[in-house]
């Protein structure tokens, strides 16, 4: 934030009324003041350069852009513009992603007009703005994304002896299935187990078939 008092405000919301009504509700700050609007991702970032705002009050759902992009653009246009995400509801994959593109903070569009105005000055402050139900949300997405991460690790030949697990297969099906012995099964195994930190078949099953969620079934030219 500049040295003026005053916080500068882009808000970006494809929806006039949302624009309108979030202009009204903070138009009794003095502490504040609404720079510009933009309705689309490349307006708003265009209007961030221009306008040097010091706060970005940004939708996650846009027409053109998606919003965590549009937040990643406003950074790297180097303007000193601090982006503050408003949505509608909560979707931990997009939260995650505008976080991770640089957003200063994530705000339900349920929040009241006092709290929206806290916001917006510890932001331009410097600071960071999560609610105890998107930071418990956000630490959940993390965690599904860290395990995911730790299956996909695993070698071709792991991940293949986790989906037949997955699938309910013992060790001897597993073992005739891939043409490989009993003990050699079991040393996979024990190997996955230390990479994944579990330590039973049924905990292994759980966490691969979480791992796909979302992506297609694997193929590894099984017959």
């Amino acid at each position: 934030m500049k040295d003026n008092p005053v916080v500068r405000v882009l808000l970006v919301d494809d929806h006039e009324m949302v624009r309108t009504g979030l202009r009204t509700l903070l138009a009794g700050y003095r502490d504040l003041k609404i720079v510009g609007e933009a309705a689309t991702g490349a307006q708003a970032v265009e209007l961030a350069a221009s306008l040097e705002p010091d706060v970005v009050l940004l939708d996650l759902r846009l027409p053109d852009i998606p919003g965590e992009e549009v937040c990643r653009r406003i950074i790297a246009t180097g303007c000193e513009a601090r982006v503050l995400i408003l949505t509608s509801f909560l979707d931990q994959s997009a939260a995650l992603e505008g976080i991770e593109a640089g957003a200063s903070g994530f705000l339900l569009k349920q929040i009241d007009r006092a709290m929206l105005h806290q916001a917006i000055c510890e932001v331009a402050r410097g600071g960071k703005v999560f609610p105890p139900e998107v930071a418990q949300s956000l630490a959940l997405a993390l965690q599904e994304r860290s395990e995911r991460q730790r299956v996909d690790s695993l070698s071709l030949q792991e991940r293949r002896i986790a989906a037949l697990v997955a699938e309910g297969k013992l060790n001897k099906e597993i073992a005739d299935l891939m043409g490989l012995s009993e003990k050699t099964v079991k040393n996979y195994l024990g190997r996955t187990f230390i990479k994944l930190g579990v330590g039973r078949r049924s905990q292994l099953a759980v966490l691969y078939r979480e791992s796909r969620q979302g992506k297609p079934p694997e193929d590894f030219g099984m017959q």
